[in-house]
């Protein structure tokens, strides 16, 4: 099964008909928007019941609205994620608990699971370690 991810996606030289995004989280949602600025049908699919889980309830209804308005479609609290080849398209099983339980699309991008990478950045010479999701000075 071939997928694209935010390394990938940065070579596509043509325009998905219609791009499954997997993960609602920064890179997702800008990789979503992008595309659907572009012209492609896009659909958005999270395992959590809403987009971008770190921030708080009115930035995540914000978002929607916009994204929405944009004609991004969303299926969230999709738990049991699957892709699965159907001749020329990529078939996402989303298993919500409303909708159809399968999203077909041209071509699925993973953006999920991407961790900092700050290993370069020098951290240690300017006194930060680097935890899981903050830099906190002095430790």
């Amino acid at each position: 099964m071939s997928y694209l991810n935010n390394s990938t996606m940065m070579d596509v030289d043509f325009l998905p008909e219609h791009l499954i995004v997997i993960g609602g989280s920064y890179i997702g949602l800008e990789f979503a928007q992008m595309y659907r600025r572009f012209g492609s049908e896009v659909t958005i699919v999270e395992m959590a019941p809403r987009l971008i889980q770190r921030e708080d309830e009115d930035i995540f209804e914000a978002i929607r609205t916009i994204l929405e308005a944009e004609g991004i479609k969303m299926r969230l609290s999709a738990e049991c994620i699957a892709l699965e080849k159907r001749g020329d398209k990529v078939a996402v099983n989303v298993d919500c608990s409303i909708g159809d339980k399968t999203v077909i699309g041209s071509h699925a991008l993973l953006a999920v699971g991407r961790v900092p990478n700050t290993e370069d950045l020098g951290l240690k010479s300017a006194g930060v370690t680097a935890g899981s999701t903050r830099l906190h000075p002095g430790r």
